[in-house]
């Protein structure tokens, strides 16, 4: 089997869509499907091709276009966040003790802990946790006759920002070369994914890349660990959809059985849409990407003569799987032994040479476009920035301030701003003076809140301290109300 890897670059937002419903809440996949790069394949070549080529490229799944990722460069692939990964409650994955399920002693509870088990996201080789970047936006449909918006066809979008890379590949079981550069130069270049692609939506660039580091593996005497890597469809006997999985389907020995209570599987159904019959496919039951199976396995068994791809749907990338990924190693007391980090997220400057000469452009247009392009970046970066912290902070921690006393906090930040020459620095200002002082940091701000605060603002500068102070407090001070207002409801 031959593997081809691509990169893509969001050049614009992408509309992805989980449901074939244009109603409600529609969501967004946080990654792209590979059925996507198939279309793309089958748009530029199926009428070039002879029936016997499109039926061996497209049809008998010997070329597999598999799902592309999110990446924060072209080195290193990315994975799925098991769903074996529990935590403590109420923290976040990131710099907290984390637990793999199967390898627990007890699997209901951890030494004084209570667990939850880690949802969404991407872990990658190089051991960082990454979360897709999402923005949600309401657009009126247009009445051509009144020349205004249309009364009752307002939409929702919910799209992957631009700027975004991801990393997918092409599985080819195939010796036919001709055919092979065909399909890879049909996904070269310029093309248009997802929804509303005639709109500002859908644009990607995708190129080829060397092979990116990829997940060891790891074995383990008596069990054998399948973490689905994209998500798995199994057809019955009689050719209908099911959720069975046995472990016949990984081609493993009688003996062999499913440990389903170590095991973290959860399940949807979905049906995609026809475009040359305007009608829905068959529906599909698929096991989700992350899940992992333990299978106690009574007979030695040799992982490089196991499949890496089982069940229907093939030619989309459906079925993949990983054996014994180093990921799902832990200690005896069930501890994750993956310690992943939150990636750097670089201040936003204008250091490219097309925005650099762009502010300098003594077009006033230009000029103007390219500061509103750094202002934006830099907003974004601010509320990415806030919305880290809250995560990676215990909620316990600041339960007690009231939305009073965050409000005050923001006060006196843009009182701070407003000054031209300030006589010491804004931490000191802040959180060694105001937060500290007397009652006020006895009942609200005790020491590891102004601690974790402080720790915070040192790593940016002063500019960007005090807008992230000044948005902090007023997210805070919401969050705050709300959790005032619902044990109000208790209460009563």
């Amino acid at each position: 089997m031959k593997e081809i890897y691509f990169i893509v670059e969001a050049l614009s937002e992408l509309i992805l869509p989980t449901t074939s419903t244009s109603t409600g809440n529609v969501l967004s996949w946080d990654y792209i499907p590979g059925s996507r790069f198939l279309g793309i394949a089958a748009k530029n070549l199926y009428e070039q091709l002879s029936p016997s080529e499109r039926l061996q490229v497209f049809h008998k799944g010997n070329y597999s276009f598999g799902d592309a990722l999110p990446v924060m460069d072209d080195r290193h692939r990315s994975y799925h966040l098991p769903l074996a990964i529990f935590g403590k409650k109420g923290t976040s994955i990131i710099e907290h003790t984390n637990y793999v399920y199967h390898k627990l002693p007890d699997q209901h509870s951890a030494p004084n802990t209570q667990l939850v088990q880690r949802r969404g996201g991407y872990i990658t080789t190089d051991k960082f946790y990454l979360q897709v970047k999402k923005r949600f936006a309401l657009k009126a449909a247009f009445d051509r006759e009144t020349r205004r918006a249309k009364d009752e066809a307002m939409f929702g979008f919910e799209s992957l920002l631009p700027g975004q890379k991801f990393i997918f590949s092409l599985r080819i079981n195939d010796d036919n070369k001709r055919l092979t550069d065909l399909v890879v130069q049909s996904l070269e270049g310029i093309h248009s994914v997802g929804k509303s692609k005639t709109a500002q939506y859908g644009k990607v660039y995708i190129q080829t890349i060397p092979p990116p580091s990829t997940v060891s593996s790891l074995s383990e005497e008596g069990y054998l660990y399948i973490y689905v890597d994209t998500p798995i469809a199994v057809l019955n006997p009689y050719g209908h959809p099911t959720f069975e999985i046995t472990p016949s389907l990984f081609h493993l020995p009688e003996s062999s059985e499913i440990d389903w209570s170590k095991s973290q599987v959860r399940t949807f159904s979905y049906s995609t849409w026809n475009i040359k019959r305007t009608a829905l496919n068959t529906e599909r039951h698929v096991i989700v990407p992350g899940s992992v199976l333990v299978v106690t396995i009574q007979e030695e068994i040799s992982i490089a003569e196991l499949p890496t791809q089982i069940g229907a749907y093939r030619s989309e990338g459906l079925g993949r799987v990983v054996y014994n990924p180093e990921f799902l190693n832990g200690s005896s007391s069930g501890e994750w032994s993956w310690k992943v980090q939150s990636p750097e997220f670089p201040s936003i400057s204008p250091t490219g040479h097309a925005l650099a000469e762009a502010l300098q452009s003594t077009n006033p247009l230009i000029g103007h476009l390219a500061k509103l392009k750094v202002k934006r970046e830099r907003e974004y970066q601010l509320y990415q920035m806030v919305h880290d912290f809250m995560e990676s902070t215990s909620k316990s921690m600041f339960k007690r301030i009231s939305s009073s006393q965050w409000g005050a906090l923001r006060e006196r930040a843009l009182r701070w701003k407003l000054e031209k020459y300030p006589s010491e620095s804004f931490i000191q200002y802040i959180v060694d003076d105001y937060l500290a002082e007397g009652t006020r940091a006895q009942k609200y701000w005790k020491r590891p809140i102004r601690e974790a605060l402080k720790k915070q603002l040192q790593t940016m500068d002063e500019d960007m301290q005090v807008d992230f102070l000044i948005l902090l407090a007023h997210e805070m001070a919401k969050t705050a109300q709300l959790h005032r207002e619902a044990d109000s409801d208790v209460t009563i």
